[in-house]
């Protein structure tokens, strides 16, 4: 609830009635405060202080209240992150979060939470309506890189990205189709998949999504399936059964998947620790096609 003068958590069902903004970013290396257990009635009595808030969560309050808004959601601040049952029931709530907050907010230039959403830039301030190329925009930042950004952007009705070099407005009218992926995902459906895909359709998309997401980054590998699970959802009705990153329909065909070493950058190994069957891609670090 950022209408009050210190920080407090409340707990909400998330609909589309609750007008809030989301938060996406990069945690980084550096600590900061986060919801755990020993803090909790702090911040759910309304005992913390803003001041004590990283830059970008500060930054990002701050524009929320400009933009009207009482609420906004981010990850750090309304997942107890030392409480395991807490976070997955949270991380299995991703596709609603976000693609029923009024806005999300890209910090797409902050490398961690300390970042802030704004940026000193020279030559003043200088406004005009130019054509959008988010693909080359976003392809720069850190922020492009990392997996959860990637299902926070997709399932987003709106974005605004803040860079270092320009402030960028993005939503999900077919006129915006300023991201390949982004647009033919989110325009085939309709935000919350009630527009239904055909197979065939479905299963391009599905597979464009794992070469992008597979290319991302994750902190956790433990995260591999959980970063990706709101995308997911939204091909249950078109797909069939989703078992570990792979669909009922066409299932032995989805078996073929084989991982990409074009890229001498990328780290490919089996994970120490169980995350998924060994014929799911999850099982696996690093790109696969």
């Amino acid at each position: 609830d950022v209408s009050r003068k210190r920080v407090q958590v409340i707990s909400a069902p998330i609909s589309a009635e609750l007008k809030y903004s989301a938060l996406s970013y990069c945690w980084g290396s550096s600590k900061f405060l986060k919801l755990k257990k020993e803090n909790l009635d702090d911040f759910e009595s309304g005992k913390v202080n803003f001041a004590e808030l990283p830059r970008t969560f500060t930054d990002a309050v701050e524009v929320t209240r400009k933009l009207g808004l009482q609420y906004i959601w981010i990850d750090a601040l309304c997942i107890v992150q030392d409480d395991q049952t807490d976070w997955s029931l949270q991380a299995s709530q991703m596709r609603d979060i976000y693609s029923n907050s009024v806005v999300t907010l890209a910090a797409i230039s902050g490398m961690s939470s300390a970042s802030g959403l704004f940026f000193d830039r020279a030559g003043g301030r200088h406004i005009e309506p130019t054509p959008l190329n988010l693909d080359h925009d976003l392809d720069h930042h850190r922020w492009h890189t990392r997996a959860w950004t990637f299902q926070e952007y997709v399932l987003s009705r709106r974005t605004i990205h803040f860079g270092a070099e320009s402030i960028q407005w993005e939503c999900q009218a077919p006129s915006f189709g300023v991201n390949k992926l982004h647009a033919q995902l989110t325009s085939s459906t309709n935000t919350l998949g009630n527009q239904l895909l055909s197979k065939a359709r479905g299963m391009f998309l599905w597979a464009k999504i794992m070469l992008e997401y597979t290319n991302r980054e994750l902190t956790f590998e433990s995260d591999r399936l959980p970063a990706i699970a709101g995308v997911a959802r939204l091909f249950h009705h078109q797909l069939g059964t989703y078992y570990c990153g792979l669909w009922e329909e066409e299932f032995p065909r989805h078996l073929l998947w084989f991982s990409d070493r074009s890229k001498h950058t990328s780290h490919h190994y089996r994970a120490v620790t169980w995350r998924a069957p060994s014929w799911s891609w999850a099982s696996l670090s690093g790109p696969v096609k």
